[in-house]
C-alpha cells in the first residue's frame, strides 16, 4: 500500500482528488493549520509523521489579480513553499506531482507544447514559472499544465468566444493526476481537451452562459489562445480526447 501526501486538499482540484484516490492508498491531506508549506519545520515535521511515496501538490496563491495585489504572499505560496516542499521530497526520497497552469504563456500563439518557452505576462505566471524550476531539481517528478473548470458555480456568466483553452471539468483534471502520479512519467506534461474556444467547452455543460467577445469585454487584454498540445499524454496514456 502506497501512501501520498496531498497539498491543497482544500482547493477545487484538492477536494476532487480525495474523492478518486483508490481504497489500497493511505492519503493524508494536512489542512493548513497543520501545515503552512512556507514554513520548512512545518513541512519536515508532515514529511517525518507520514513517509509518503508520493506527493501531490496542488497548493497555490492562484489568481492573476490576487497575486499581482500580494506579490509577496504569491512569492512565498507559490515559491518558496514548493522550494520546501522540493527539498522534503529529496530528503525522503518521494515522488513529487505538481500542477502548474497553461497561464505561464502569453496566448499568442496556442497549442503550446512541453518544450515551448514560457511567456508569463503577469506575476501568477512568474511564480508557477519558478516553482517549475524547483521541481525539475528532483528526477522523479511530473509537472502538468493544465486548465480546469469546476463542476458547478461557474464564476461568470458571460464567456469568451474568442479564447481558446483546453480547460476540462475538474473531475477529468482529477483522474488524470492520478493516472501520471502512480504512473513512471518523468517530466512535464500537458493534460486538456482538444483546443475550443471557452464558449464552447462551457455551452455544453452551463447552458445558460451567454457569448461575449474580447474586445467587447472588461479585460481587453485578455489572452487569446491558451490551448495545450496534449500528444505526449494521448501517446504515453492512450487518451485521444
Amino acid at each position: 500500500m502506497q501512501t501520498v501526501l496531498l497539498f491543497g486538499a482544500s482547493g477545487k482540484l484538492g477536494q476532487e482528488l480525495k474523492t478518486k484516490v483508490d481504497t489500497n492508498t493511505k492519503l493524508y491531506t494536512p489542512s493548513h493549520d497543520e501545515c503552512d508549506i512556507t514554513k520548512a519545520e512545518h513541512i519536515d515535521h508532515i514529511f517525518d509523521l507520514y513517509n509518503p511515496n508520493i506527493v501531490i501538490h496542488t497548493a497555490a496563491l492562484v489568481g492573476a489579480l490576487e497575486c499581482e495585489e500580494n506579490k509577496t504572499g504569491a512569492w512565498r505560496i507559490n515559491v518558496s513553499g514548493t522550494v520546501n516542499i522540493v527539498k522534503a521530497c529529496l530528503r525522503k526520497n518521494s515522488r513529487l506531482v505538481f500542477t502548474s497552469s497553461a497561464a505561464i504563456f502569453d496566448g499568442k500563439k496556442g497549442n503550446y507544447t512541453e518544450n515551448d518557452t514560457p511567456t508569463p505576462i503577469n506575476f501568477y505566471a512568474v511564480t508557477k514559472i519558478a516553482a517549475e524550476q524547483a521541481v525539475r531539481v528532483l528526477e522523479n517528478s511530473s509537472i502538468i499544465r493544465l486548465d480546469f473548470f469546476p463542476r458547478y458555480n461557474l464564476k461568470y456568466n458571460e464567456i469568451y468566444t474568442d479564447h481558446f483553452a483546453s480547460k476540462i471539468p475538474v473531475e477529468e483534471a482529477a483522474e488524470k493526476i492520478l493516472t501520471i502520479s502512480n504512473s513512471v512519467y518523468k517530466g512535464i506534461i500537458n493534460i486538456g481537451c482538444k483546443r475550443k474556444s471557452l464558449y464552447n467547452i462551457l455551452k455544453p455543460v452551463f447552458p445558460n452562459i451567454k457569448p461575449i467577445t474580447i474586445a467587447s469585454s472588461k479585460m481587453p487584454d485578455y489572452p487569446h489562445d491558451l490551448s495545450l498540445d496534449t500528444t505526449i499524454w494521448q501517446e504515453t496514456f492512450g487518451d485521444s480526447k
